[in-house]
């Protein structure tokens, strides 16, 4: 699905991310974790298009999209959600999820009424679990419901590559095992590939299905939990241990 190669971005003298190499299966679910600093989200402006590398290159699906602008990479099925939700919260469930699908309609389409874009929502809200909420303003949801009405959003324009940014900020322990049965459900049902930026290390176990860790804006290690956790470099530089 995804190839990242030797890629590279700096900022006048400051490396953000150095040789950065990495490849995501068709369906996986990678995590990216690292301490502050580490080059997380500059990759992910780079993987996005918000941002060129200097040097290396990115293919996907077997294509060179090296450098293309966010909306080709978009085209080609990447899509990103940022930490903060970015929902309409004077709107209804209903009402932000029917933007977002009209996002995918035809411009001739619009001014008219769309069973298929009706079936949409419902099979949107029935996924993320909002259902009974979608005559509810989005700014009366709870901060983990907000969330998924975004990840909802997002779904609407049908990625096949989903770059998540701390999806768990802010919620709670409830919250955030439901995002994990989430994304799980999501991956699986659309065949998803995802990359998830994340801090807790718990959401980071029960989900990914492979770990990469950066440091200092290098990949320091790849692999799975177990094996990521047992690593005393990582305990070092990321958990803290000695």
């Amino acid at each position: 699905m995804l190839e990242v190669d030797q890629v590279t971005k700096r900022y006048g003298g400051i490396v953000a991310i150095d040789r950065v190499s990495l490849r995501v299966e068709e369906g996986e679910i990678r995590c990216l974790v690292g301490p502050n600093g580490a080059g997380k989200t500059t990759l992910f402006n780079v993987l996005a298009g918000s941002t060129k590398p200097s040097s290396g290159s990115i293919r996907l699906r077997g294509r060179d999209v090296t450098g293309l602008a966010p909306r080709r990479m978009s085209r080609l099925g990447v899509a990103r959600k940022f930490q903060s939700p970015s929902v309409f919260d004077e709107f209804t469930v209903r009402d932000n999820l029917e933007v977002a699908v009209d996002g995918k309609r035809p411009v001739r389409h619009l001014l008219r009424h769309d069973r298929r874009a009706d079936e949409s929502v419902e099979d949107l809200v029935d996924e993320l679990g909002l259902a009974d909420h979608l005559g509810v303003k989005a700014g009366h949801l709870s901060h983990g419901q907000r969330q998924w009405l975004e990840i909802g959003m997002v779904l609407a324009n049908e990625p096949q590559l989903l770059l998540l940014d701390e999806p768990t900020a802010g919620m709670t322990r409830d919250e955030t095992t439901s995002t994990e049965a989430l994304l799980r459900r999501v991956a699986r049902g659309r065949r998803l590939t995802m990359i998830v930026i994340e801090h807790d290390i718990g959401f980071v176990r029960a989900l990914g299905d492979r770990i990469t860790v950066l440091h200092k804006g290098q990949v320091l290690v790849e692999g799975s939990a177990e094996q990521i956790e047992g690593n005393p470099e990582v305990r070092r530089v990321y958990l803290g241990g000695s």
